[in-house]
């Protein structure tokens, strides 16, 4: 079998001619390499410590626990347009405590826990006279853990030098032992929402309770708020209490004002041992002349009072609500 003929190799002469894929200006960026060369050695002889560390503990964690604060450093709120919440200033309840607060000093503290009650007495400083009608105005009651026990509202009334003021805090006493005390004012958009009776005739109730007092509210829908229309309370003595006599006369001369007024049904039923009392008052008809004369109660709510108001005020009273 005859061999394949080789065929020769040719090698080309032809001259070589470079590629040029950049150019590099030396004069323009020779000084800036130097500059970084110079400013990464500060940094590094600025961190030495660290880079140490690290190479020592070549971890993350070593350098996320440098920019996380202690748990005993304050922290920035995540949102910077939120308000910090407010810091509760506790008080110890004994009978020598005086407390200086809002233009006011409370004093005469007598907590006794055999009669669930707290009296105290209020004393203008330098505060308006009318600025417990002007602010939602509470003393909370806490134990010694500072758990909350009940909340008490001041009446909205003024105040033109002292004031002496008594709460049943029996409620407190169900939840805990009180130890201390709080002075906070509350705005209304805080107060809870409620749950309200849904009523036959398109209305909503609501039943607040305390001694021999039952109030019921009326209250009609309007979008999502529940403002108060009407309310009935009813009222029952009897003989063995203090100065029946006298509270059988002041009712029946109420009645007599009350009877034949616009807005107002009015029943009284008395006998030797008991005196029942009823009124109902419609506050879109009622005068406001007569409502302001003869409803001036903790119980009492002017018209378009919402029902959550109601609620979170007379509760903080000691009234039972449902």
């Amino acid at each position: 079998m005859a061999r394949k003929k080789k065929e020769p190799i040719v090698i080309q002469k032809t001259e070589l001619i470079p590629t040029t894929i950049g150019t590099i200006n030396t004069k323009e960026n020779g000084p800036w390499v130097v500059i970084i060369i110079i400013i990464l050695l500060l940094v590094g002889i600025f961190f030495i410590d660290d880079i140490t560390e690290f190479i020592k503990n070549p971890s993350l964690d070593y350098f996320t626990s440098q920019n996380t604060p202690s748990s005993d450093s304050p922290l920035t709120p995540t949102n910077p347009n939120e308000e910090p919440e407010e810091k509760i200033e506790y008080y110890e309840l004994k009978s020598d405590l005086i407390v200086e607060k809002d233009g006011f000093q409370f004093s005469n503290f007598d907590y006794q826990e055999n009669k669930a009650t707290l009296a105290f007495k209020i004393t203008r400083k330098d505060a308006e006279e009318n600025y417990f009608v002007q602010n939602n105005y509470f003393i909370e009651i806490y134990s010694n853990s500072n758990t909350l026990l009940a909340r008490m509202k001041i009446p909205n009334q003024t105040i033109n030098i002292t004031k002496s003021l008594n709460f049943n805090i029996e409620s407190a006493l169900k939840n805990g032992k009180p130890a201390k005390i709080a002075f906070v004012i509350k705005e209304e958009k805080d107060y809870p929402q409620v749950t309200l009776h849904q009523n036959n005739n398109n209305t909503y109730s609501m039943t607040c309770n305390i001694d021999d007092l039952k109030v019921t509210y009326y209250f009609e829908k309007q979008n999502t708020n529940y403002p108060l229309v009407a309310f009935e309370e009813n009222i029952e003595y009897t003989s063995s209490i203090e100065d029946f006599e006298k509270i059988v006369r002041d009712y029946t001369t109420l009645e007599e004002e009350l009877q034949n007024q616009e807005g107002i049904d009015v029943e009284l039923t008395t006998t030797t041992n008991r005196l029942r009392y009823q009124v109902f008052v419609d506050l879109k008809v009622v005068s406001n002349q007569v409502y302001r004369q003869h409803f001036n109660k903790t119980s009492n709510y002017a018209l378009n009072t919402e029902a959550k108001v109601i609620s979170f005020e007379l509760e903080s009273s000691g009234y039972a609500c449902e």
